[in-house]
């Protein structure tokens, strides 16, 4: 997955190619940013009790993983300064139960 906030900010995920991930409940995606003029990426979520970050250890928090902990819907926002200018992307992160998958999938 790619977002692009400028050419100078990108954020990638294994996932998927949208602004928007969908994971059933403990399961794991890495998410990557990168800025070419920015040194550190703040990540924040909206509901903490819905995924945990892990920075993963990287020196500038360019790499995260995410754990879906419980069913709910939350944001993901990475954001850098560059130029004393903030650039932000916000990634919807939904997160379903094992049951509301196949009942997803029996839907269809």
């Amino acid at each position: 997955m790619s977002f692009a906030l400028s050419s100078k900010f990108c954020i990638r995920s294994a996932n998927s190619a949208k602004t928007s991930i969908s994971l059933k409940v403990n399961e794991t995606t890495k998410i990557s940013a990168n800025c070419e003029k920015a040194s550190i990426i703040n990540w924040t979520v909206n509901d903490a009790s819905i995924i945990e970050i892990d920075k993963n250890a990287s020196t500038n928090d360019e790499e995260i993983t995410i754990t879906a902990l419980k069913e709910g819907k939350t944001t993901l926002k990475a954001s850098v300064v560059v130029d004393e200018n903030t650039y932000e992307k916000d990634i919807s992160i939904v997160v379903k139960t094992i049951n509301e998958e196949i009942n997803d999938e029996t839907n269809k």
